[in-house]
């Protein structure tokens, strides 16, 4: 058991989607990975929905490949995109 819990607020959360997505291909050619859809919803947008509901109003969004495409996102959720220039260097 765990003795002195504190209880902790999430004030932000981070997503990194700059990626290729290589393991989507060919799906991911014309669009991001995190904006695939399923069941008729991009994958991001349900995540940044589930996180809107629990509180958490600070979302930032590190985009790389295709990045003009998570811009829609910065209106309809008021979310900022930050862009990492190296997201294709593989370490």
């Amino acid at each position: 058991m765990l003795q002195n819990k504190k209880s902790y607020k999430v004030d932000n959360a981070i997503f990194l989607a700059a990626g290729f997505g290589s393991r989507f291909v060919p799906i991911t050619y014309e669009l991001p990975k995190g904006l695939v859809s399923v069941k008729g919803e991009p994958m991001i947008e349900r995540q940044i929905r589930q996180l809107l509901e629990k509180g958490i109003n600070e979302i930032i969004i590190v985009v790389g490949y295709l990045k003009e495409k998570f811009d829609y996102l910065i209106d309809k959720y008021k979310v900022k995109l930050v862009y990492n220039p190296d997201y294709s260097i593989y370490l």
